[in-house]
């Protein structure tokens, strides 16, 4: 009992995060990785599919806590869960303009390239949890206070501007 008030007091992001985090772990069982450079995928974004989640904080202020799923027609489901603008699930569509320059600059990313965890030793800050799937696989980064490198932060920053101009069905 002690280990796991030990683990719960150190891991708060694992516990209460979502979807994205939730293949994190399966992913860290499996180890397989998509092949973002195959040149089918490049030209048949409807195989694609890129996730973002950001989780809770403690201590920092009121961090956003959501999770977008873009797949590459430009559909789109986001769930808001705090201190968002949109609380509860949301569907839309994004500009495929907008998803075409953020699909590039994955491809140029190599994505399966990174590693899978991205800690760093501070407390209270918010996770984020990035997915990118295609060709049936799919593979889940963990980047905890933006210990990742930056063109990861920039490619999170990147799928949080698809939600700032998505089209939204209501």
């Amino acid at each position: 009992m002690k280990y796991f008030l030990f683990l719960l007091l150190l891991s708060p992001q694992l516990i209460f995060a979502g979807e994205l985090a939730d293949l994190f772990i399966i992913q860290q069982k499996t180890s397989k990785y998509p092949d973002l450079k195959d040149d089918k995928t490049a030209r048949k974004n409807t195989d694609i599919e890129i996730g973002l989640e950001r989780t809770s904080c403690y201590g920092h202020g009121k961090c956003p806590e959501y999770t977008i799923i873009i797949k590459g027609d430009g559909s789109l489901t986001y769930t808001g869960f705090k201190y968002v603008k949109k609380l509860g699930v949301h569907t839309g569509k994004v500009l495929s303009a907008k998803l075409s320059k953020t699909l590039q600059f994955l491809k140029g990313l190599d994505y399966a390239s990174l590693k899978n965890n991205y800690d760093s030793p501070a407390s209270d800050y918010p996770a984020t949890y990035t997915l990118v799937k295609t060709n049936g696989q799919s593979k889940v980064i963990y980047n905890y206070a933006n210990s990742g490198p930056a063109k990861l932060n920039d490619f999170e920053a990147l799928i949080d501007n698809l939600i700032d101009s998505a089209e939204w069905d209501e």
